[in-house]
Formats: C-alpha cells, structure tokens, sequence
C-alpha cells in the first residue's frame, strides 16, 4: 500500500454523535463575506445622518411650495388687475357708445296717461345711453304717480326700452270734505281734480275725521259700497234705474239715490242682492200703472219681508 492510501486510511471519519447539537463555538466568516458586510454598512447611512438628509429634504419641499403658491398668487392677483381693466374698458365704451343710445321706448298698459306723460314721469329721453337708464329707479318714479298701480321696465339691447304699466281704474268717487276717487280695490289713490274722470256713483256720509282716522269701519264701509255697486250693476235695475249715489247710514246701513227721475231707497242692511230683486219686480209694477215712487223702504228689521212705498203725486 503506498503512503497516501495509508494516510487516507489513518484519517477518521466523524462519528455520528453530536450533529444535533450545536457547537459553543460559531465559524468565523471568511475574509470575502467580512469584506461584503463592510460594503454594506458603508453603504448604508448611520441614523444621525439620515435625519439630517430628511430635514433637508424637508427644508428644500416647503421652499418649492412656498413659490409655488407665491407664483400662483401673482397669476391670481395679474388675471384680476386684467380682467379689472378689461372690464372698465368695456364699460366705458358701453357708457359712451352711439350704438347703445335708447332709440325706441315700447309702452303698453297705458289707457289714462299718455305715452309723452308717462316718458317724462319716467325721468329718462331718447337718446340717453341705454345702461345709464336706471331700471329701478324709473319703476319707482311711474308707480309714484297715483294714477299708477304697477310698473315693469325693462330693456331690449342694444336701444330699446320697454314699459309695462297696470293703471288705476276710478270706480268711484267719495265725499269726505271734498271729492276723492277710489279703484275697484277700495284704495282712495288720489283728490279728484277738474279734467279727472267722474264715476257714475258717489259715496257719501263719511267724515274728514273718517278720512284722517282711517278705521278698519271705515275701510269695511268703503268695500261694502263698492260690492253694492256691482250687484246694481250686474242687476236689471241698471236699465230701470242708474245708480247715482250711495249713502252711508250711521249703524253700517245704506241708502240709495236712483233713476233719472231720483227717488229714495232705504235699503238698510245686508243681504243686498235679495233686496235688490225684490226692488227690480216692485219698480217693474209701478211702471206698468204709471206710478213714480219717491221712498222705498226696505229697512224694516220686525218684518224684514215688507217694502213700504211712498208714492210721488
């Protein structure tokens, strides 16, 4: 047997006692992986200096955004002082320019007042500049007129103005201590002067302390004749005998004055419209025997059902 064989055969093989456990003593690493695990820890930054790296980092991001928003603050700040000055230009030409002068002014609504006097109650010409005309205020300056109840204004680019007016209709004329006119809705709207209308009926037996008091009576008195005064007029007696005058009666009764040749009627308290058809059949009698009344009394409240007639000779 040659010597290396004999070595090979001297040497023991490891027995299998102690491959379960591990050994006190842990195998240094090789020079290669020692230099591998310096490389790395080279590599990585130590703590301290990573947070130095953050807080720069951190420093450099806000001052990027800090300009950022500075930057688009003056984008802001730059499309308002155009748009400020874009907009003053256009408004000065607007203001000014002949293609914007009010040409034509439409009127409608209109049957008392004229379109001359509701122009210069409206405050504005033609030819004024189209944006200088106050809508507002033109609406405020027609409905000041008492002859007025509602006025619309509006305008029609590039010169046009267009009115729309809802007038007052006198449905009646009331004595206080002088006459007033009063519409369908029971509002005393103005004095009644020389070249006004005058309605066909008259309410009297008020007050110039009614008139300055104003009482929620005198309100309801004022209604009630207005309401009496469409039922004559929606009655046959509008044909037999025109309604003149409406008198008030101290209690909330009323009394009438009618016909062309005038005669009385006490016509006391409500309901009316029955009263007033009783009084059409009675009329339609006596003219049939040529018989002129001069009182009707319908006033009687024991026997509400009876009518006393007193005859003219």
């Amino acid at each position: 047997m040659s010597i290396l064989r004999r070595h090979k055969a001297n040497v023991k093989k490891p027995t299998e006692e102690g491959r379960g456990n591990e050994s006190p003593i842990r195998q240094r690493p090789s020079r290669s992986e020692g230099m591998r695990a310096a490389n790395r820890r080279r590599s990585e930054p130590d703590v301290e200096t990573k947070g130095m790296e953050d807080k720069t980092s951190g420093l450099s991001s806000g001052l990027r955004r800090f300009l950022l928003s500075a930057l688009r603050l003056l984008v802001v700040v730059a499309a308002i002082v155009l748009l400020g000055w874009g907009g003053k230009a256009v408004h000065d030409y607007a203001v000014t320019a002949p293609a914007f002068a009010v040409k034509f002014v439409e009127i409608d609504g209109n049957a008392r007042l004229t379109n001359a006097q509701l122009l210069e109650l409206a405050g504005f010409r033609v030819g004024d500049n189209i944006f200088s005309v106050n809508l507002s205020d033109v609406e405020k300056k027609l409905e000041a007129s008492p002859w007025i109840l509602e006025a619309k204004v509006q305008q029609r680019l590039p010169r046009t103005i267009v009115i729309d007016v809802v007038e007052r209709t006198a449905r009646m004329l009331i004595l206080f201590d002088v006459l007033y006119l009063v519409d369908s809705t029971g509002a005393i709207f103005k004095r009644w002067q020389q070249g006004d209308p005058v309605p066909s009926v008259i309410l009297t037996g008020l007050t110039r302390r009614d008139l300055t008091m104003y009482s929620e009576s005198v309100e309801r008195t004022i209604l009630d004749a207005i309401a009496l005064e469409m039922a004559w007029e929606a009655s046959a007696l509008r044909e037999v005998a025109p309604l003149s005058e409406i008198h008030a009666e101290v209690g909330g009764d009323f009394s009438l004055t009618v016909g062309d040749d005038p005669f009385y009627v006490r016509l006391g308290s409500s309901p009316y419209r029955v009263k007033l058809e009783r009084l059409s059949r009675l009329l339609s009698r006596l003219q049939k025997s040529d018989r002129r009344p001069s009182v009707v009394y319908f006033d009687n409240e024991k026997r509400p059902d009876r009518v006393t007639v007193k005859l003219k000779d």
